[in-house]
């Protein structure tokens, strides 16, 4: 019946299209989209399911090709391949399947195509089959595939594609066949191409001819071209040649502008085996109009366009055809046909050109195309590209840093998009150049930031450059938007050059060293290059006053020699040379000296006092041969207790072949016997007078008769090297040469605190350990930034060698390190501070977490944070942690995904955030809605592993049983499970009806989403206590509660607080369920059925009998063990009524359509006669809020809120005693049963129907 509408719609071209030859079969059930009986209007359609990733497919009668119904296919997500399959088709191996497929597609953002999904291979023989092209009329997919060896079995299906959008693109399917052409020995003719002229853009007025290709094996006996301006009928036209290879040549004619033209090739054999093309349209433009400048296209500084990375500030031409004129700048190597267009030297004067035309660095083109953005990228698709002349010189590159592109969407980098730019002096230090990486460089060229090398021009191409991480380069390249950054694309290996090598300056060493007062100091510096030196310098400064510049004495070989001074005891001077080429400049690091007081004093040397061989007993040590004498010594002052107790270490800087072994001494007394203190500090030379004391085999001066600071700021000894394996054994003579003396230990690693001042520490040399003491500092200002602590590992270590003699607890009989001050301790590495995480406290604050303490001032400098959306960060508190920071912000826009930018916050180390650290943050409260919106695979939260904060109601409380679980629902009408929620980790316990925020990060259990980890993020307030929550959701449709469904089928509804406003019985527990963790319940209205938890360590409630009926039920829609479930809070949400409110009060007898008071048989014929528009209409209707409209409520029997021809057909089966009546949820009213054989007759002798 409705291939007859078909054909008297669309004549005879569509006749060929439809009809085979006389032995073909038409394989596909219900292929026209006019049953919808099984599912509703609310699809899929019958004979169809939904594949995989699933669109929406509903019933349509307002875009009609024949018949009442089209099937209007829309999206249900933003990304991935939709599918719509036909019921399983049994088919021959070996046998030709062709299928039409009508289309109207007149939506840009969605195309759809047929596909042949042969079992049990999953083959689909032809898989370039086309997409639908945009059209505002019906337009036809012809395709043919070959059933492969081994399938007997198909699926056609319609597959779509989609582009970003806001609103979810429509498109509408119609009248499609599939034709069975059984083997036979001739092979049907091949139209291998059809190809148009003009091509891409057809300007108005011009003459389009097209050539398609066709071969066969045969003798083509007809052949033509079939075209139409839409929404015209196709009209054939003949070839005008046969040029060789079987290429046949037709002309379409010439059009207006504005026109849509549609064709299609169509050949016959003389085995009367037909082929037809697939179907190809252009649109007609206007190719005259005034070329602009690509600025104009370009240029837009305010206008974002949406959230990034899908949109950046886009063009102002956006989908509009525009015309350009301009230079070649790059090309990509493996596709000559994409590249970038420039008409000016400056800012927002480039463009990238997505084309089919090969053209070359340097050519002069004009270009005619449509202006589009791909994920944020202006670019002119489908173009018409002319070539002027080639050989031009490209615009020159825009001198730019890293920090200028370095950041992801911005108006400040937009302006440099697809222009030719360069960075000079970008060191690599990262290589990502990986299909997962992005193919990308990173680098900075020391201007604050960090930026990409993108290599996905030059990917695959003949000229590619030789990057090396580590090396420095001059970088000249196009400056590209992909996955969210600007990136520097170079064209070729031309484009990355080495930066000039710049002097280097090997060393720079004094003399005398160390310096002598009153003396010239001679510095000399090596310096070498592969260039000469045009001009070199020491600078210099004398006790931190302005540098002072000095050219060479000389130059011997590389050595180049400066003067400095003369100076006097105790000056400090700091010193660098800087040395330039004709391209670069180097600048050595800056040394420094302090003068020392090289005078002798002391009557005594310490190394006389310490050195001995007599080891003594076993509360000694090495006895010193002066112990009791007093003595006269002199030293540099190398460590002073800070606090009150002042005692100190001296050691003699004067060493023996540069071995600082017996050399020092602490001086344990620090008040003279004249009543002075000891007042000094390190660096001092202090001569003094004493006695000489052994303390429980520690050497010191016990009692200080006085003494006399000579000089201060000396230089001091240097740090003598030591290995714990040194210093282990107790008192031994290899250990005892370095009590008391200025040490180093490298790698060290401490292993456990011995108690408060203690802790023990290893280095690489031993297993074994030692103890160090924090004694000379713990009470004193200069601390270490990061106390010591196990599993702390340490660079180097520095301070004096104590011996503690003593046995008895908590004393150990070991050698000692003494470290004096902070930097004394110099951890292992230090690498800038990162964000843990960050998220909004409330709608004007967010807080973000460092991985360590940070400094105050730094961390509360509002300018060190940004964000990619240019949210306002007004004000930064740190948090009692130091770890934490408080931004106060402008108001937020509630779940707006958003990138929290900080550089420049130095931690308590005094470690600079140089490189920026960013991470992903979603604004104020996220609702739920986004929460729970599934990824492209349909299944898991699209932000899986975020951190969000959410405002909603406590509408379910489980934390008594096993999962400590909190259902919360929110103003979106979604819900989640906060879980585990305890009070051991929130602090406090939220009952039903509370209104909270709380913030949590996203995880999925078993593929329910949750929100967790409350404790870390510590952001869950109590808003205000309020009334037992209602539901959000009711509704009197079993169905939509049914547990089988697919997961993505009800992700919506996950966790929402629902009501089913139906009748059920609970079914046998013996009957087959999905898992022993749930009871299953039917409805006696549409025997639909439902799934309860009933493990009762899972529940607060009764399980309710079998074979009870229960009239509405409430809980919480949950994904409980790969089922749809729901779960009831306590014994109160059993048994809640039929009524799901929605509306005034409506009487009506359901089923009466004619109003007569009573259900008879005479309302079926009443029924049909109103839709055959012979009767008139039902007397019963009842006004529905949330449509605006009307609704015949006695017709509507199925309970879907509607009136149309499949209430007929219910209460149809309803008088056969084959179907239960449903009421519209929004208008309860009282049910009958069901009918039985007893009784049907009665009624069904008052209708006209025959059975």
């Amino acid at each position: 019946m409705k291939k007859l509408f078909l054909i008297s719609l669309v004549g005879l071209a569509i006749c060929l299209l439809a009809i085979p030859a006389a032995a073909d079969t038409q394989k596909l059930l219900n292929g026209g989209f006019e049953n919808w009986s099984i599912n509703g209007v609310s699809g899929p359609p019958d004979n169809w399911f939904y594949r995989s990733i699933y669109p929406t497919v509903t019933a349509d009668s307002t875009i009609v090709m024949s018949g009442t119904y089209s099937a209007k296919y829309t999206w249900t997500g933003s990304s991935g391949t939709m599918k719509l399959a036909s019921d399983t088709i049994a088919v021959t191996p070996g046998a030709v399947y062709t299928c039409t497929l009508w289309v109207y597609d007149n939506d840009a953002n969605g195309k759809v195509r047929p596909w042949f999904w042969f079992i049990p291979n999953g083959l689909n023989p032809s898989p370039n089959i086309p997409y639908s092209g945009d059209s505002a009329g019906w337009k036809a997919i012809v395709w043919t595939a070959t059933c492969p060896a081994g399938s007997y079995q198909l699926n056609m299906e319609v597959r779509g594609n989609v582009q970003t959008f806001t609103v979810p693109p429509a498109i509408y399917l119609d009248n499609m066949v599939l034709w069975e052409a059984l083997p036979t020995t001739n092979t049907p003719p091949v139209i291998s191409s059809v190809l148009r002229y003009p091509y891409p853009l057809v300007p108005g007025g011009a003459t389009v001819t097209s050539k398609a290709t066709i071969t066969d094996d045969h003798t083509i006996v007809t052949d033509s071209l079939y075209r139409r301006v839409v929404p015209g009928a196709f009209a054939p036209v003949y070839h005008d040649s046969i040029a060789t290879g079987g290429n046949y040549w037709y002309t379409l004619g010439s059009y207006n502008v504005g026109d849509s033209v549609e064709y299609y090739v169509i050949a016959v054999d003389d085995s009367s085996a037909r082929t037809a093309s697939a179907t190809y349209g252009f649109t007609v433009v206007d190719t005259s109009t005034p070329p602009v400048a690509i600025a104009a296209i370009q240029f837009n500084n305010t206008n974002p366009g949406g959230t990034p990375p899908d949109t950046c500030y886009p063009s102002n031409y956006l989908n509009s055809l525009v015309k350009i004129n301009g230079i070649v700048t790059g090309v990509f190597q493996r596709a000559t046909s994409r590249f970038y267009l420039q008409d000016a030297d400056s800012a927002w004067s480039g463009i990238y050109v997505y084309g089919s035309t090969p053209v070359a660095i340097g050519d002069s083109v004009t270009i005619v195309a449509t202006d589009t953005e791909y994920f944020g990228l202006t670019e002119l698709m489908r173009p018409s590209v002319t070539i002027h002349s080639s050989g031009h010189a490209t615009p020159a590159p825009i001198i730019i840093t890293a920090d200028m592109i370095g950041d992801g969407c911005s108006p400040s980098a937009e302006q440099y998009e697809e222009v030719l730019c360069k960075i000079n002096n970008f060191t690599v230090i990262a290589d990502s150049n990986t299909s997962s990486g992005r193919y990308s460089y990173w680098g900075t060229d020391g201007s604050g930031d960090t930026c990409a090398i993108w290599m996905d021009v030059v990917r695959s191409g003949s000229s590619i450059p030789t990057i090396t991480v580590g090396q420095t380069y001059n970088i000249t390249g196009i400056v590209h938007y992909t996955y969210g950054q600007y990136r520097l694309a170079p064209r070729n290996a031309g484009d990355v050059v080495p930066a000039a090598v710049p002097p280097q300056i090997n060393s720079v060493t004094i003399s005398p060293s160390p310096v002598v007062p009153g003396q010239v100091v001679i510095a000399t510096a090596n310096i070498t290059d592969d260039d000469p030196i045009t001009d070199d310098s020491l600078y210099y400064a004398l006790n931190a006053g302005a540098y002072t510049a000095v050219t060479h004495d000389s130059i011997n070989g590389n050595n180049y020699k400066y003067h400095m001074g003369p100076y006097a005891i105790g000056d400090s001077v700091s010193y660098y040379v800087v040395a330039k080429d004709i391209a670069a400049r180097t600048q050595s690091p800056t040394s420094y000296f302090i003068v020392p007081d090289t005078s002798f004093c002391g009557a005594d040397t310490i190394y006389n006092i310490e050195y001995t061989l007599n080891q003594g007993t076993d509360t000694s040590c090495f006895i010193s041969p002066y112990e009791g004498q007093i003595v006269n010594i002199c030293g540099i002052v190398t460590s002073v207790q800070q606090g009150s107790s002042k005692y100190f270490y001296l050691q003699d800087p004067r060493t023996t072949a540069g071995y600082a072994g017996w050399t020092g001494i602490t001086v344990y007394d620090y008040i003279d016997a004249a009543g002075d203190t000891f007042n000094g500090a390190i660096g001092d030379k202090v001569e003094l007078n004493g006695r000489v004391k052994e303390y429980y085999g520690w050497t010191e001066i016990d009692s200080l008769i006085d003494f006399t600071i000579r000089s201060t700021n000396n230089p001091l000894p240097e740090t003598t090297d030591v290995r714990i394996v040194d210093l282990i054994g107790g008192c031994n003579f290899g250990a005892e040469p370095y009590e008391n003396v200025l040490v180093k230990i490298d790698s060290v690693t401490v292993l456990s605190q011995k108690d408060t001042y203690s802790y023990w520490i290893t280095d690489n040399s031993t297993p074994d350990s030692i103890y160090m003491q924090s004694y000379n500092w713990y009470y004193g200002p200069d601390q270490p930034a990061v106390p010591p602590s196990t599993g702390a590992r340490y660079l180097t270590l520095v301070g004096v060698i104590k011996f503690e003699g003593r046995y008895q607890a908590p004393y150990v009989r070991s050698y000692v390190l003494m470290p004096r001050k902070g930097s004394d301790y110099v951890p292992l590495v230090v690498p800038q501070a990162n964000i843990v995480y960050a998220f909004p406290i409330d709608q004007t604050h967010l807080a973000v977490q460092f991985d360590r303490a940070m400094q105050q001032a730094s961390a509360e400098t509002p300018s060190h944070y940004t964000t990619t959306s240019g949210l306002s960060i007004t004000a930064a508190a740190l948090d009692t942690d130091r770890r934490r920071v408080i931004l106060t912000t402008a108001v937020q826009t509630d779940g707006l995904g958003d990138t929290l930018i900080v550089v420049g916050v130095t931690d308590s180390l005094g470690v600079t955030m140089i490189i920026p650290d960013s991470t992903r943050i979603w604004q104020g409260f996220t609702p739920i809605s986004t929460v729970q919106a599934p990824n492209a695979g349909g299944d898991t939260s699209a932000i899986l592993g975020g951190v969000v904060t959410v405002k909603g109601v406590i509408v379910a409380d489980t934390t008594s049983t096993l999962y400590n679980n909190l259902i919360i629902n929110d103003a979106s009408n979604h819900g989640c499970v906060l879980a585990p929620w305890t009070r051991a980790a929130v602090g406090w316990m939220p009952i039903i009806g509370d209104t909270v925020i709380v913030t949590g990060s996203v995880i999925e259990y078993y593929s329910e989403t949750e929100l967790s980890n409350f404790a870390t993020y510590r952001n869950a307030v109590l808003v205000n206590h309020g009334p037992a929550p209602q539901p959000t959701r009711m509704s009197s449709n079993t169905a939509d509660f049914y547990f089988r469904q697919p997961r993505a089928g009800l992700e919506t509804y996950e966790d929402v607080f629902s009501k089913l406003c139906d009748s059920l019985v609970v079914l046998d527990p013996s009957l087959p369920t999905p898992t022993d963790s749930c009871q299953l319940l039917v409805s006696l209205t549409s025997g639909d059925t439902i799934s309860l938890i009933t493990k009762v360590r899972y529940h607060h409630y009764t399980d309710p009998v079998v074979g009870d009926t229960i009239v509405g039920i409430t809980g919480i829609f949950r994904w409980h063990f790969n089922y749809w479930r729901l779960e009831p809070r306590s014994d109160a949400d059993f048994n809640t009524g039929l009524d799901c409110g929605g509306g005034p009060a409506c009487e009506y007898l359901i089923g009466d359509i004619s109003g007569d008071g009573q259900r008879m048989g005479g309302d079926v014929t009443y029924g049909v006669r109103y839709f055959k528009g012979v009767g008139p209409v039902p007397r019963d209707s009842c006004y529905m809020d949330s449509t605006g409209t009307y609704l015949y409520v006695a017709g509507d029997v199925n309970g879907n809120c509607e009136f149309r021809g499949s209430d007929v057909t219910r209460l149809v089966g309803y008088f056969k005693g084959t179907a239960q009546l449903s009421c519209c949820h929004w208008f309860p009213t009282t049910l009958p049963p069901i009918l039985r054989p007893s009784n049907q007759g009665d009624i069904l002798k008052n209708s006209t129907l025959k059975d």
